[in-house]
Formats: C-alpha cells, sequence, structure tokens
C-alpha cells in the first residue's frame, strides 16, 4: 500500500539452470486464435505461464510482435515491433531487438525481400508470407486500406493460384501464401501459374540466436536501472525480467482496476522489478489481459494465480510458458491448505467449537503430486485438535499451527480461532429464484465480540425450512445451494449455529412490481394510501400477523 492505494500482485521465480526446468513459446493452436492462458498451458502440459505479446484485438488477434517456440518460427515482427524476450541458445534470458530475413527468388532469377511472416500487418510496398500456422482468418488484414493488393498460392514450390484478393482458410501445410501490397503487388503480378518459385525465411536476434521469443513493448528496467516513461496512468500489468547473470527470470502479474488493487504505472513497475533483482525487464501486454496460471505444489493441473481485471480470463493469443521434467516420485514437500484454499485469509479463521477442513498435497522435487496419506497435528493442543481425515475442531481462542507430515517431509499450515461466535449473518439475505429451473446460493459469515469474521463451515450449520418448496445442500464453494421444487412460493431458511441465528428469505415465481414512484410522496396520506389500494392480513415467519401490501 502506498499513498495512492492498495497494490497487489503475483511473482514467479524461475531458476533457469534448474535441470528439467524449460521455458517456450505457447499459443492457441495458430497465429490468429486466442483462449485462455490456463487452457493454453493445459493443452501442452506446462506447469506456469504468463500471457504474452499485444495483439490485433477483436481483429485477427494476431500478436504484434515476434513468436519463436522450440519448434520455429511462428510469425515474424510487425513494423516496428521488434523487441521481444526470451531464452537464447546458451539456455540465459535475453531481452533483444529480432529481424524476419527472408528471400523470394522468382523465374529467371529475379528476387525480392520478404518482409513478412503470419503477420497482421504489412508496409507500403511490402510482401508477406503466410502458412498453415496462420490459421482462418482473412490474410486481407494485412493489406487493407490499399488499392493495389495481390495474392499468390505456392505449392511444393510452384504457383498454383493468383488473384487481386487475399483469401481466407487454413492452408495446406505444403502451401504457402504470398501477399502483396502496393509495389509488392506489383512484383507478384509478375507470376503466374506454374511458375516455380523458391521462399526462404529465418529470424535473427540483434543479441545472439535464440530458441524461444515473445513479443513485447516498453523497456522497463535497463541495466539494472529504471526506464523513465511519460505515461503515468496505472493499469494492471504483466512483466518479464531477469538477473544480470541472466540465470534468474522473474514473471510478474500486477492486478489493477479494482477497491483493493490499482495497478502500477510503467515506471512504478519498473522500480518493483529492480526490488525483485532484475536488471533487465521487458512489460508485455496488461490491462484485461494479465493473467498468470501456475501448478500448485501437489496439483495435477495449473490454475489462475491473480484476478483479471475483467473478473474472468480473456482470451489471449500467446504466452511464455514453464515446463518441468519428469520427478522422482518421492514424496520430498507437503503443501498444506483450508480445503476450500481460495486465497481468502478469512478461511485460516475459526471460532471456538466450530470446524475447519485441512488438506494436505504431497509433491516431489518437482512438485508434481505424489500419492501420500498425510498424518496432521495440532499445536497447541490446547487450542483445538484434528482428527485423521484433516477435519480440525476448535477449543478455545489462540494461534494454532497445523502440521501435516508424510515419511520425512511435513508442511504446515497457521490458523486464528477467534473469540466466541456472537452473530452471523448470510452474504445473500434474500434469493429470488425464476422457477424449478433456477437455483441461488448463499453462504454463512460469523463474529465474534471484537468484530472479527470467519466463514462458517456448512457442516456446523443447522437448517430450518420447508422441504416441500425447496432443496438446500452444501456447494463445492463452502455454502449452500438452493432449489426451488414448485413454481411459485416463498419462504424462509433459518441457520443456526451455536444458538446464533441468520436467516434467508426465498422467492420462487414471484413478480416484483413498482407499487409507487415517490413523485408524489409530499402529497401522501393514510386515507389517501387507504383509497388506492388494500392492506391484508398474513401470516409471519415467526407466526404472528403481517400487513401485506396489495
Amino acid at each position: 500500500m502506498d499513498s495512492a492505494g492498495f497494490m497487489r500482485g503475483d511473482v514467479l521465480t524461475a531458476e533457469l539452470s534448474i535441470e528439467g526446468l524449460s521455458v517456450d513459446y505457447v499459443d492457441a493452436g495458430d497465429v490468429t486464435s486466442a483462449r485462455a492462458l490456463e487452457e493454453q498451458l493445459e493443452d501442452v502440459g506446462a506447469v506456469a505461464g504468463v500471457n504474452g505479446d499485444f495483439f490485433d484485438i477483436n481483429n485477427s488477434n494476431s500478436s504484434l510482435g515476434v513468436g519463436l517456440s522450440r519448434d520455429g518460427l511462428v510469425k515474424g515482427p510487425n513494423p516496428g515491433r521488434h523487441r521481444a524476450v526470451g531464452i537464447d541458445t546458451e539456455g540465459l534470458a535475453q531481452l533483444t531487438r529480432m529481424y524476419l530475413e527472408g528471400r523470394i527468388v522468382m523465374p529467371g532469377g529475379r528476387t525480392a525481400p520478404l518482409s513478412g511472416y503470419n503477420q497482421n500487418s504489412l508496409a507500403t510496398g511490402q510482401i508477406g508470407a503466410y502458412t498453415t500456422l496462420w490459421g482462418d482468418y482473412s490474410r486481407d488484414r494485412a493489406t487493407m486500406g490499399v488499392t493495389r493488393k495481390r495474392e499468390v498460392l505456392v505449392t511444393d514450390g510452384v504457383v498454383t493460384s493468383v488473384s487481386d484478393e487475399p483469401g481466407a482458410g487454413v492452408l495446406a501445410e505444403n502451401t504457402i501464401a504470398l501477399v502483396g501490397r502496393e509495389s509488392g503487388a506489383e512484383t507478384l503480378a509478375a507470376l503466374t501459374v506454374g511458375d516455380e518459385v523458391d521462399v526462404t525465411y529465418g529470424i535473427r536476434g540483434e543479441s545472439g540466436e535464440m530458441e524461444v521469443a515473445i513479443g513485447g513493448n516498453q523497456e522497463l528496467v535497463r541495466d539494472g536501472a529504471v526506464v523513465e516513461h511519460s505515461d503515468e496512468t496505472v493499469h494492471p500489468r504483466t512483466a518479464v525480467g531477469f538477473t544480470e547473470d541472466r540465470s534468474t527470470m522473474f514473471l510478474v502479474t500486477i492486478d489493477g482496476r479494482m477497491a483493493d488493487s490499482r495497478g502500477m504505472s510503467l515506471e512504478e513497475l519498473g522500480a518493483f522489478m529492480v526490488e525483485l533483482g532484475a536488471h533487465t525487464a521487458l512489460n508485455l501486454d496488461g490491462g484485461g489481459s494479465s493473467t498468470m496460471a501456475a501448478r500448485d505444489p501437489g496439483e495435477t493441473g495449473v490454475e489462475l494465480e491473480n484476478e483479471p481485471s475483467d473478473g474472468y480470463q480473456r482470451s489471449v493469443p500467446n504466452g511464455l510458458a514453464l515446463f518441468a521434467a519428469e520427478g522422482s516420485g518421492r514424496v520430498t514437500g507437503m503443501r498444506v491448505v483450508t480445503e476450500d484454499d481460495d486465497q481468502d485469509e478469512d478461511l485460516l479463521r475459526v471460532f471456538p467449537g466450530l470446524t475447519r477442513d485441512i488438506e494436505a498435497f504431497a509433491h516431489d522435487e518437482t512438485y508434481a503430486p505424489v500419492e501420500a496419506e498425510p498424518r496432521y497435528r495440532a499445536t497447541p493442543a490446547a487450542v483445538g485438535k484434528i482428527d485423521r481425515a484433516g477435519t480440525f475442531t476448535a477449543r478455545r481462542s489462540g494461534d494454532v499451527t497445523i502440521t501435516a507430515s508424510s515419511r520425512s517431509a511435513t508442511g504446515e499450515i497457521d490458523l486464528v480461532v477467534l473469540g466466541d461466535l456472537t452473530r452471523m449473518r448470510a452474504t445473500r439475505e434474500s434469493i429470488s429464484l425464476a422457477g424449478v429451473e433456477d437455483a441461488g446460493s448463499f453462504g454463512l459469515v460469523g463474529f465474534d465480540g471484537d468484530g472479527f469474521q470467519a466463514p462458517i463451515d456448512p457442516a456446523d450449520v443447522e437448517l430450518e425450512y420447508d422441504p416441500s418448496l425447496i432443496s438446500v445442500e452444501p456447494d463445492q464453494a463452502g455454502g449452500f445451494i438452493v432449489r426451488p421444487l414448485v413454481d411459485s412460493t416463498g419462504t424462509v431458511i433459518t441457520a443456526t449455529v451455536g444458538g446464533v441465528v441468520a436467516h434467508v428469505a426465498v422467492s420462487v415465481g414471484l413478480e416484483s412490481r413498482v407499487v409507487a414512484d415517490f413523485a408524489d410522496a409530499s402529497d401522501w396520506s393514510w386515507s389517501g394510501a387507504r383509497s388506492t389500494g388494500s392492506l391484508e392480513p398474513t401470516t409471519g415467519r415467526d407466526g404472528g400477523t403481517a400487513l401485506q401490501i396489495n
């Protein structure tokens, strides 16, 4: 926190010298597709990653900079988008500029430079090549705004089609589409069906040969110093940086555009990267695109780590992914969490007499999951006890440490037992359902005498409701799910925990109507209300009589 507000972020540190750890470029399947980063990482078996380059959002989805994977070149850099970061042939991190080098050899020995490769943008007079990696988006995206354009399809080195309009659809693996604009179109106009054409291309980094590279934008840190930027706006951010010896990489996301995290400016992000130990750092795509996903120790797949500002994972074209070699399969560590672990610190609190479920995940040296039956211990025992299944029952107020062990590996989690439960509220005091196909949910939050709060586990709750009207069952989020059994009704759920009560009103199929707009409120009188409406007695939830306005 600083004078301008809270900032929250996630930092993933990769020691590139560790045997078995590798970094690679990952994408959504082709250049013009976009998918959630979590899905991209799962598809290739990565253990962690962040979103990558800025891209042609709401159009082709093509990233703007270079895309180089260990399998080869995916796309070239758009004009003016040469800055990139990645891994060089020595296995070290590198910030560099990358340039496409290519040539087209035509009949009679004529040649022309190839200036683009699977790019959504070409400069005037340039010729670009497109392969099956481009996807099915129109190749006309690179020639929009010009009158002279030309596309030549080359299959197995022979021209098979010529057209004045670039096409769309996925190209065959043995076919290259050459697309030219303005003078580049004139060069291609000399080719006819049957001509032999040789297309060669490669990528060059000004700092040496790269094995993996992804495009970025502003340089954040240069030679250990923050790079100055005139843009002082704060946003969610994604950045990659590395130490002076280039052996340690930092992948960073900063949440923003929300009450508990304002985001960072470019210079603030640069200063934070320096604080981490970065000697060099580059800004990647931010805003709603900022995403970090990772495999938690002992888990089988990756999950979202940060909080994207859109409220969900934006579909992005590419990212940087981390991979781990297969481990020994021996237990080397334990990760201990509350069963509903979702980074909510309130789950680390519990009230005397109530419970909190604990779960332990065993893992090997690569953090891959290992089958194990953990043993649990609560210290000090006077504060609470924990059974073999991992259910902790609090006895009295105080701090307690839960230890899980398996063979020689151990892990811990600290809980706080608050004061006695004095009041309780539902996360939703009323639930309105359309009909029997609808469903709603609520949770319960308790408070002690000092106002400290903690969620209430469903196992500790006694519920009273009419089972002929609704069903109420615990859900996986630590609350309850409510489903109607009739098309129309109004009822109340009463939740009791240790004598403390909370109510949830449930309506099914009831219509809400405005009975007054308050425009003439100054002229209201009781007699006037009686003349324009009616008041009928009805039975309240406590058995008494209430008045209902009709």
